[in-house]
């Protein structure tokens, strides 16, 4: 399949069930290891019946393939700064996924008031759709007026452009309850 995952979804589908796997003499450790080499951005496994498994090492490596298969953005760290209505923004982190977003969403940043009230918010110059497997870095600076002495809370989101899908999530435990992942807290001087 070569690059093709750089540019088009690699979609994935087991046609026999387990036992089906093991009387052809087929190796479903490799076979999960050829589906997340191959960059697969979607795998039903349904077919195959994965709750079937008894081998530990084979389950481990169905796994894997539901873990890893399609993007899996994992931040590392966020740096924010606000200086003279001046925003700025650092974001480093992970794709531990396989593959890439395909679908037409962008990064949004938000800034919350002491209520939760949404007072700002920005579009990220960085396309999700871009962040390939591996290490990624972004940053951006927004101009925003901020109340002087208010604290600020700013997160980031990944949202579906066309409102059809719901937001993408970020590959970490602590989200908001909305999805977002908080970026950290400011205040103007």
């Amino acid at each position: 399949m070569g690059d093709v995952w750089k540019d088009k979804p690699i979609f994935f589908e087991f046609f026999g069930d387990v036992n089906s796997l093991h009387e052809k003499g087929w190796d479903i450790i490799f076979s999960c290891d050829w589906i997340l080499d191959n960059h697969a951005s979607l795998v039903n496994e349904i077919p195959f019946h994965p709750w079937q498994i008894t081998d530990p090492k084979e389950r481990a490596a169905v796994d894997k393939v539901c873990v890893y298969a399609g993007a899996r953005l994992v931040p590392e760290s966020a740096e924010v700064s606000y200086e003279d209505g001046k925003l700025e923004v650092s974001v480093k982190g992970e794709n531990k996924g396989v593959a890439r977003i395909y679908l037409p969403y962008r990064m949004k940043y938000e800034l919350r008031d002491s209520s939760g009230k949404v007072v700002f918010d920005a579009i990220s110059s960085q396309d999700p759709r871009k962040i390939l497997p591996g290490k990624f870095e972004f940053s951006d600076a927004m101009r925003v007026s901020l109340k002087p002495g208010e604290a600020y809370s700013l997160s980031l989101r990944i949202y579906h452009t066309k409102k059809i899908f719901r937001d993408f999530r970020f590959a970490v435990k602590n989200l908001n309850p909305d999805g977002s992942l908080d970026l950290g807290k400011i205040s103007a001087k």
